[in-house]
């Protein structure tokens, strides 16, 4: 299964290795498709691979670290 969302991260998060944590710990493939990032705000276009539990452990990862994540309207990604 493939899952893609946005993440926004605000500004105490934007220098953290938040996604190699994500991976790190729970093993669930990713790919960045998008990102705009500023020393403010990160706006990462991410696509999940894999099996729907551990990536909704992954989308759990990201919310109880403070990032807002959003899915992508009708599965379509820019870029």
């Amino acid at each position: 299964m493939k899952r893609r969302v946005y993440l926004t991260y605000p500004s105490a998060l934007v220098r953290e290795p938040v996604l190699c944590e994500m991976y790190d710990r729970l093993r669930v493939r990713f790919n960045v498709r998008t990102a705009s990032v500023s020393e403010e705000i990160g706006l990462i276009g991410l696509e999940l691979d894999g099996e729907p539990e551990p990536i909704e452990a992954a989308l759990a990862f990201f919310r109880e670290r403070g990032i807002r994540v959003e899915p992508i309207e009708l599965d379509v990604m820019a870029g």
